[in-house]
């Protein structure tokens, strides 16, 4: 095994029992695990320091998405910048995004808002839903 994908919860209870003492390093070969992987919703940075403390020699790839766009994926922050740890990276191959506030205006360069996305793996809609579909679904 070289590249994992974990999802965050998945991470947290690999941790979890490696601090326990219920996972034994020790008894697996993962010389060869060079990347890793973790997203399908924000990653703490606490998280990924954690991680670099048990396995300091991985790269980290953080990736986001929401379940309406086909799942992570669609928001990568890539290994080249895990300086930026906790930041949701840039968008995939032909997605867009933003981050807008309560009322879709934009949100400033550092501030926090909420995700709008738009690609080509957006749900169509929501099953036999047409109400939640139009109050979520803005702008294409």
């Amino acid at each position: 095994m070289t590249i994992v994908w974990l999802l965050v919860p998945w991470a947290l209870d690999i941790l979890f029992a490696i601090e326990s003492g219920e996972i034994k390093l020790k008894n697996y070969h993962l010389n060869k695990w060079r990347l890793m992987h973790i997203g399908a919703q924000p990653v703490p940075p606490s998280h990924i320091r954690e991680w670099k403390k048990i396995f300091p020699q991985h790269e980290y790839d953080t990736n986001s998405g929401l379940t309406e766009s086909t799942g992570p994926g669609c928001v990568h922050l890539g290994s080249e910048n895990m300086h930026k740890v906790g930041a949701i990276g840039r968008p995939g191959f032909d997605w867009e995004y933003k981050i807008v506030d309560v009322n879709l205006g934009l949100v400033e360069k550092g501030g926090s808002g909420e995700l709008m996305i738009k690609g080509p793996g957006v749900m169509k809609e929501y099953y036999r839903s047409q109400e939640a579909t139009r109050s979520m679904l803005v702008d294409g």
